[in-house]
């Protein structure tokens, strides 16, 4: 049987795995909530698109299941209403462009906008996932309800990416669609 030769220095290697997407499609709002946060949204692998805002820019980061914690003692099957072995979709969420480009001068007198404290700050432009502000990290999770299928979503807020030491980590309210 061949051995490893440490002697050999392996200059290629294998790619990580690609995490497969658990959710991916447009779907309608199921509930007054939902409608008014996002209207319908479409979820594709690196946006979540809504209705009322634009493109919210994600990145998928774990596979997680149900039992998991998103903080100390909270897990997402109670957060999202599913069972402990139901996988659930982990998404980073990027920095929301803003209205206009925050570094350039506004013309009256050269000083970059954000560096005049006269100047409201600009508007957010994608879906309000929480009510205190931008999500950082959003998990969604889909199950099949008879012939449909529904999405629920929450937006998590925090520094730390959601885990059981992750102290930080705030819930949102939980998001319910509908495939349609």
């Amino acid at each position: 049987m061949p051995a490893n030769d440490p002697a050999v220095r392996r200059l290629e290697r294998a790619a990580p795995p690609e995490l497969q997407a658990l959710v991916n499609g447009r779907f309608q709002p199921r509930g007054d909530r939902a409608m008014e946060a996002t209207g319908a949204i479409e979820v594709t692998d690196h946006a979540i698109s809504a209705a009322k805002g634009d493109d919210l820019p994600t990145e998928r980061i774990a596979i997680v299941r149900g039992d998991d914690q998103y903080r100390p003692g909270e897990r997402y099957s109670n957060l999202l209403m599913v069972g402990a072995e139901q996988p659930v979709e982990l998404r980073r969420v990027y920095p929301l462009p803003v209205a206009g480009d925050a570094t350039a001068s506004d013309g009256r007198d050269g000083v970059p906008m954000e560096d005049d404290p006269s100047r409201p700050a600009p508007a957010r432009v994608g879906p309000p996932l929480c009510a205190s502000g931008d999500a950082d990290f959003v998990a969604l999770v889909m199950l099949n309800e008879g012939a449909r299928q529904v999405v629920r979503l929450a937006g998590l807020q925090g520094r730390s990416t959601p885990a059981a030491g992750a102290e930080d980590i705030e819930a949102c309210a939980v998001l319910e669609y509908q495939a349609g």
